[in-house]
């Protein structure tokens, strides 16, 4: 199966479907089935970030785990857009209308030249299951 390493707490702000926009530098030409991937290291920038802007949303509910060096859920990728065109995209396709934009903006990179990378059907893993991960779009030998 494809898989994508993200750093948390992006990782997991996708298993628990706060988060359906994956934001790139770089453009995937493939599309289907994938596993998130939490990486390994949890640097200090992504920890406050987690702090300031992920922790807040949880003030009346229990706090996530942010686990690392894991497979934490499974999705479909149906879409790469340019994210100056990531908001007509999702509409036409229909993808996740109810869903909190916001929430997108504000855990996601929308500047100029980047790429839009929409999931669904994310099916988060309990528990997560150790793995490796790699740069890029990698292969995971599902155990």
């Amino acid at each position: 199966m494809k898989a994508i390493s993200l750093t948390q707490p992006w990782a997991t702000l996708v298993a628990i479907g706060m988060k359906c926009v994956e934001t790139r530098s770089w453009r995937s030409w493939y599309f289907g089935e994938i596993a998130i991937h939490a990486a390994k290291s949890y640097p200090r920038w992504a920890q406050n970030f987690c702090d300031e802007k992920v922790v807040p949303y949880f003030t009346n509910q229990t706090l996530p785990k942010f686990p690392t060096g894991c497979i934490v859920a499974k999705a479909r990728l149906i879409a790469c857009v340019g994210t100056n065109n990531c908001g007509m995209a999702a509409k036409a396709l229909n993808f996740v209308p109810d869903h909190p934009w916001k929430q997108e903006w504000m855990f996601g990179d929308f500047s100029a030249g980047r790429w839009a990378w929409l999931l669904c059907d994310v099916v988060p893993i309990d528990p997560p299951i150790p793995a490796r991960g790699a740069l890029g779009i990698w292969e995971w030998a599902q155990e």
